[in-house]
């Protein structure tokens, strides 16, 4: 369970990376093609473009970003909601109240509980 939880904080991390990467990544490629632009049109032995066009690039992508980022929630809220009790100290009842009723007291290694993240 503790390796699906680092799974889980792992995949929800990459959809966030993923999000700012692909918006950082298009702003670049939009500058990279500007200053490129500039460059050549002004060489000595080219043609002056007399007329810039406005936008000759693609636009950026606003709208996979934020739906990568919101897809990205649902792997940490999952993974944070799973606890993983350290071998030895779970137990199906408590130790106490298995004395007085004179059961055995169970343990659980590597026990699992959901709780729900605040």
């Amino acid at each position: 369970m503790l390796a699906l939880k680092y799974l889980l904080l792992i995949l929800g991390v990459g959809f966030f990376g993923s999000s700012g990467i692909l918006v950082a990544y298009d702003i670049y490629i939009a500058a990279r093609l500007r200053w490129l632009l500039e460059q050549t049109s002004g060489e000595p032995g080219a043609e002056a473009v007399e007329r810039k066009a406005a936008r000759p690039f693609g636009p950026v992508r606003w709208r996979p970003a934020p739906q990568l980022a919101a897809a990205g929630i649902v792997p940490v809220l999952l993974a944070l909601s799973v606890v993983v009790v350290p071998d030895g100290t779970a137990s199906i009842q408590g130790e106490s109240q298995a004395q007085v009723r004179g059961l055995e007291a169970k343990a659980e290694s590597d026990a699992m509980q959901h709780t729900l993240p605040l």
